[in-house]
């Protein structure tokens, strides 16, 4: 039997050419958040260690790039190159309070809006505001 003699560099470029399993990209004026050694990589890191050590399913690495065709506020996530949520309305110093214990009801000042995952109620607030809801939690 004659065994075939393949070249390996079709097979590296057919895989550069897969899309990445995750993928998140961003908009120009969110480019901070994924600039050096950001709070956002950490917590990424922080929550597919967490997922791999509770469930024992470790979650591929996460694509995160910034993409000028998206507004400059937008973000993007991607599963094998098809795109599941997208939001617009996120500043640089915003967060997303996602409404899972009725903080909303608590008449916090912020803009209302829908997680774009999960389409559940949320809510954009600022850092100074975030400080504030984990007092309120305790």
């Amino acid at each position: 039997m004659k065994v075939r003699n393949y070249d390996n560099e079709i097979y590296k470029r057919f895989r550069e050419e897969l899309p990445d399993i995750l993928e998140l990209r961003f908009g120009s004026a969110l480019r901070p958040l994924i600039e050096g050694e950001s709070p956002l990589f950490r917590e990424i890191n922080y929550l597919r260690n967490w997922i791999h050590a509770e469930l024992g399913f470790i979650l591929p690495k996460i694509r995160i790039r910034d993409w000028l065709a998206l507004n400059p506020n937008e973000y993007v996530i991607l599963i094998n190159g098809f795109e599941v949520a997208r939001y617009g309305e996120m500043g640089i110093n915003d967060y997303m309070c996602i409404n899972t214990t009725d903080m909303i009801k608590k008449e916090i000042a912020g803009t209302k809006t829908k997680d774009p995952a999960f389409d559940l109620d949320a809510i954009i607030i600022t850092k100074g505001q975030k400080k504030k809801l984990k007092n309120l939690d305790t």
